[in-house]
């Protein structure tokens, strides 16, 4: 009885001092065999986020490029007009609030020419004209077909430049000057954005909800 006590005392004791390997690969420090001073040997990528703080927070939450960025706030806004061209109806497409603006559908079509100079420039084309002609795009389905089309070409030239692409010099088609093609894709994401709160009003106008507004379902 008392040499089998024994053993079970050796083997808890050669436990303690042999050094162990963790489930990270570090090593445990036996602690002079007090078991509850056991710690876990530091690191190379340790001492490296030491030496860098927030390093370890940077890498578990990278931010996006600036090609992703763009493109996030050209969805954005891009996505609530397609939503609204859809939504709004056929037989209101021509309400203006006054005779001297613009209409609900004309909004839409001057929104779409302009999105298209951000391929425009990209491809150092020359850009359109501000307004498609409601003549020519006079029925809901050819206005909702313009706008959706418009969205996509400008979100797949700014994938297709990529972050590199994205910030190279081009030439703003509103007087010529030079600028980064991050920045004149914003502009025309700002332009979007004044005009999707333009047709918010022509919304309420005619007492409707925007689509952007209506309670969400409940899950």
């Amino acid at each position: 009885m008392f040499h089998r006590w024994n053993g079970v005392v050796i083997l808890i004791a050669a436990a303690m001092l042999a050094p162990a390997v963790g489930a990270q690969g570090r090593q445990i420090n036996p602690g002079a065999m007090n078991p509850g001073a056991m710690i876990l040997a530091p690191t190379a990528q340790d001492q490296r986020n030491r030496e860098r703080p927030g390093a370890a927070v940077m890498a578990a939450t990278k931010a996006p490029g600036p090609a992703e960025s763009v493109l996030g706030a050209w969805n954005a806004v891009g996505n609530k007009l397609i939503s609204m061209a859809k939504d709004f109806p056929a037989d209101k497409y021509n309400y203006k609030p006054t005779p001297e603006v613009r209409s609900f559908a004309e909004i839409l079509l001057h929104v779409a020419a302009v999105d298209e100079f951000v391929p425009d420039v990209a491809a150092g084309r020359k850009t359109g004209a501000e307004d498609l002609p409601r003549s020519e795009y006079n029925t809901k389905e050819k206005v909702v077909a313009e706008i959706t089309k418009a969205v996509e070409d400008g979100a797949a030239t700014i994938r297709k430049e990529g972050d590199r692409g994205i910030v190279r010099p081009v030439k703003s088609p509103f007087g010529g000057q030079p600028m980064a093609l991050i920045a004149f894709a914003y502009e025309i994401v700002e332009h979007s954005g004044e005009h999707y709160g333009n047709l918010v009003t022509y919304y309420r106008l005619n007492h409707i909800v925007p689509p952007a507004s209506r309670p969400r379902p409940k899950r």
